[in-house]
């Protein structure tokens, strides 16, 4: 069976909620109710988006229940509140969600629902401000997922927006610095198979982005086994056309510092920023290729 790239409108009455849909690989149903409303879509869909209008006095719980990896909420108009579900197909997975949240011509306040109630994550102040950002990761255990829920009064302007990026990602551990520790052997196998970006490279500079709570790790790319095709984070510049430049990030409570000599850098793309996963020195992933090949465990041509 072909799948192709379709765009769901469903309105129910003075709000709109509206579904696009990327065909990819991995068959995901996608739950929103709205007023008492069903609505199911069913997608091999890795990336979801949904686009919620309010137009008139809309003043009810809008309700989301989404079961992607990743993919962007947009809020128009904002009144009333948006209750949003964050789980993957495997109910049962320890996860760790990270959102952005972007808000333009509005005031709105995002809070995660407890067994005591709302806590709040974020307030963002964007009426005097042209546009507020705030970046945050959690993570999360249990079948229910996560809750996210978003209020905002009438929207004082008709551009008003809510705009929430999220990342789903399966962890084994729920301990806060499980992502600061090094790999595996085996993580570094598979991290080379299937990272997003792939490179041999070294350390030019490191500085910490509090605004983000990441450091940021500019690099000179010796080797580039893999990036994105579109929006490549690593480019060249007109004076040297074969070398490439860039910047990976990993979270500032990792304490990242500068090191000498070539490393091999692995990771994923979030929200269009390279986030570093494994990074072995050079020498020990020479010694860790070729002892994997030695012994028939690597899942991709070794380079």
């Amino acid at each position: 069976m072909r799948c192709l790239d379709h765009a769901n409108t469903y309105n129910m009455g003075p709000a709109v909620i509206s579904s696009s849909i990327h065909c990819q690989f991995v068959t995901i149903v996608i739950i929103a109710i709205l007023f008492n409303w069903t609505i199911l879509v069913d997608s091999r869909d890795t990336q979801c988006y949904w686009k919620i209008y309010d137009y008139e006095d809309t003043r009810g719980v809008k309700i989301i229940d989404v079961g992607c990896p990743e993919g962007r909420i947009d809020w128009f108009g904002l009144e009333g509140a948006l209750r949003m579900r964050f789980r993957l197909p495997d109910v049962s997975a320890k996860l760790k969600a990270c959102f952005r949240m972007r808000a333009s011509s509005v005031r709105a306040m995002v809070s995660r629902e407890t067994n005591n109630g709302l806590r709040a994550l974020a307030i963002l102040d964007a009426v005097t401000n042209e546009q507020v950002t705030v970046e945050t990761c959690l993570n999360v255990v249990g079948e229910d997922g996560l809750v996210l829920f978003a209020e905002a009064p009438k929207s004082e302007s008709p551009i008003g927006s809510l705009i929430i990026d999220y990342d789903l990602t399966s962890i084994i551990s729920e301990d806060d610095m499980e992502e600061c520790r090094p790999c595996t052997d085996n993580e570094m196998l598979l991290a080379f198979c299937t990272s997003d970006f792939v490179f041999r490279g070294e350390m030019e500079s490191v500085k910490d982005i509090p605004e983000i709570s990441h450091t940021e790790v500019n690099v000179k790319v010796n080797k580039l086994y893999r990036q994105p095709f579109i929006k490549q984070p690593f480019k060249t510049s007109a004076n040297h056309p074969k070398i490439y430049n860039g910047s990976v990030y990993t979270p500032t409570k990792c304490h990242v510092m500068y090191g000498e000599g070539e490393f091999l850098f692995t990771g994923k793309i979030r929200f269009g920023r390279p986030i570093l996963q494994c990074a072995p020195q050079w020498e020990q992933w020479v010694q860790l290729r070729s002892d994997a090949v030695r012994n028939g465990a690597y899942m991709c041509l070794l380079q």
